[in-house]
Parts: structure tokens; C-alpha cells; sequence
């Protein structure tokens, strides 16, 4: 895992963002994101096959003020304010959830990350997968191991 080139990734989106992007940071329970005052976690839902065992796990954000108070994470995302900034906190998010998921699940088992589709939609040049590849390959994981699901209401 480059954690250095993580870190350095965001610091740079945030430059372009004059200091108000997304930021990765760490603490003793894993990564984390930062946006202005916010706090962004990962939490994991396990799926299960026939047999009731968890063969791959979907990564759910978990955002929170500086209270505690929870903010729901399509609340959240409708008040960002442009597709700028909508594609590298979504990309924040998953890579949150990539390093925090090889921590915590040793096993080779499937993850699930969620993609909102003004990301998508805010991605000029066509290429949707490239960066969020070398990204992937910066946490440690192959694609094979991630399945990109769309959130439908982001797309409406």
C-alpha cells in the first residue's frame, strides 16, 4: 500500500480546489476523509451467500459535524456544489473505504463501493476508470476485487 502517494493525491486535488478539497488523513482507527468540517468513515455491510457466509462486503459512508451528529450521505452529496467537487470527494470516499476494507478484512473477498453518478456525469474526458485504477492499485487492491455500483438517484 502507498499511503505517501494517497496522501499526496488529495493535497494536490485540494491546491486545485484553493485549499477546500477533500483531504485523507489517519487516525488509530483507520482512514478518514476531511471536507471543511466534516468527518467522512467507512463502514461494512457484509454480504452473505446461500451457505449464510460473508463472501464480500459493501462499503457505506458514514459522515459526521464536529458534534457527532450523523448527516445522511445523499444529503450530503446534493449540497456539494460542483461536479469538481463531487468527483474527488466520491473519489475520496472510495479510497477510504479501500484502505480501511484491507485492514480490516484479511481475506480475498469481494468489496463493494458505491459511485455517484454527477462523478460520472462531471468526467470530461470519458476515461472513468483510469485514475480510480491507479488509485485502487495505490491502496493494494486489483480491480478484480471492486464492484462500482451507481447510485441511481445521483443520476435522475
Amino acid at each position: 500500500m502507498n499511503l505517501q502517494r494517497l496522501v499526496s493525491y488529495f493535497e494536490i486535488w485540494g491546491r486545485s480546489q484553493h485549499g477546500a478539497g477533500p483531504q485523507l488523513a489517519f487516525d488509530d482507527d483507520g482512514a478518514f476523509g476531511r471536507l471543511g468540517h466534516l468527518r467522512l468513515d467507512s463502514h461494512y455491510q457484509p454480504l452473505f451467500d446461500r451457505q449464510q457466509r460473508a463472501v464480500a462486503y459493501e462499503a457505506l459512508l458514514r459522515v459526521s459535524d464536529p458534534q457527532g451528529r450523523r448527516i445522511a450521505p445523499d444529503r450530503f452529496f446534493a449540497a456539494l456544489d460542483d461536479s469538481h467537487n463531487v468527483i474527488g470527494v466520491d473519489r475520496l470516499c472510495r479510497v477510504i473505504h479501500s484502505v480501511n476494507f484491507l485492514t480490516q478484512q484479511p481475506q480475498q473477498q469481494a468489496l463493494y463501493l458505491n459511485v455517484n453518478g454527477r462523478h460520472l456525469l462531471g468526467i470530461a474526458s470519458g476515461r472513468h476508470g483510469a485514475t480510480f485504477e491507479a488509485l485502487l492499485a495505490y491502496c493494494g487492491l486489483a480491480p478484480q476485487q471492486v464492484v462500482l455500483e451507481i447510485i441511481e438517484s445521483s443520476v435522475d
